[in-house]
């Protein structure tokens, strides 16, 4: 349970002390009937497009930020709350830091660095070189600022 759950439950409730029926198919959907007992459009943005729409402005900013601090950074590539954190040996040259298909010694770059990040608690997803950065759609300011900050951290072992 977190906060947007608890976010969700106090609308809901204001929402059936007010008269509506309220439906809640998903945690992050609600629907709502009308007076007539029509189904309604779902009101999901209110939990998602909005809050997603201003993380994902958040998340490539602060992207960007780290790839001005980190030489490993090659280039940073996305769109709202997928993003993708290209790393290179030489950002001139494009060099990947890890060969594609890489494994044992050639891929010990990557695995040293989801290795430090896991310890701290943030789970990389990577796909050869690149780090997914694919958070939650209800992520909240303070947790994508915890996982921008041990992210920061562990690029400095492939700098």
């Amino acid at each position: 349970s977190g906060r947007g759950e608890m976010q969700i439950a106090i609308l809901v409730e204001q929402m059936r002390r007010e008269g509506y029926e309220v439906l809640v198919s998903r945690p992050e959907v609600i629907y709502r009937k009308d007076a007539n007992g029509n189904l309604l459009e779902p009101i999901e943005r209110l939990f998602l497009e909005i809050p997603k729409a201003a993380m994902g402005e958040v998340l490539g900013s602060e992207l960007a930020r780290l790839q001005e601090r980190h030489s490993s950074i090659g280039e940073i590539r996305g769109k709202g709350l997928f993003w993708g954190v290209e790393l290179v040996t030489d950002r001139e040259t494009r060099e990947p830091l890890v060969p594609f298909n890489g494994t044992g010694e050639a891929f010990a770059p990557m695995a040293k660095l989801m290795k430090a990040a896991m310890e701290r608690g943030l789970y990389l997803m990577t796909h050869w070189n690149v780090i997914m950065v694919v958070p939650p759609l209800t992520i909240t300011r303070e947790e994508l600022d915890e996982g921008i900050g041990i992210l920061d951290e562990v690029l400095a072992l492939v700098d």
